[in-house]
């Protein structure tokens, strides 16, 4: 059987890059560069999907694209918002 989600690559501050499956549940990875993320983010859904099936679940169903456009807004506010000034140190 074939299944296809969408993934979210977005690059960090430190160079790393990020990746999110908004239709497996924000399943979420990270990789040291572009080609690692990618990999990562194989594994991570093969295994997700893996497990979903042994435990007899269905699949999740894919989201419109209306619903992932106004979701992958909210990520954008939120990680620009993130950028700006979260540096990660205490005061």
């Amino acid at each position: 059987m074939c299944y296809i989600y969408p993934a979210v690559f977005y690059k960090e501050a430190d160079g790393r890059y990020s990746v999110i499956f908004p239709d497996l549940n924000d399943l979420a990875t990270y990789g040291n560069d572009f080609a690692d993320a990618f990999a990562m983010a194989q594994e991570a859904c093969g295994q997700y999907l893996f497990n979903e099936l042994k435990e007899g679940n269905v699949p999740p169903s894919r989201m419109s694209l209306r619903r992932r456009m106004e979701r992958l807004s909210i990520w954008s506010t939120s990680i620009s918002r993130r950028s700006r000034g979260n540096t990660g140190r205490s005061r």
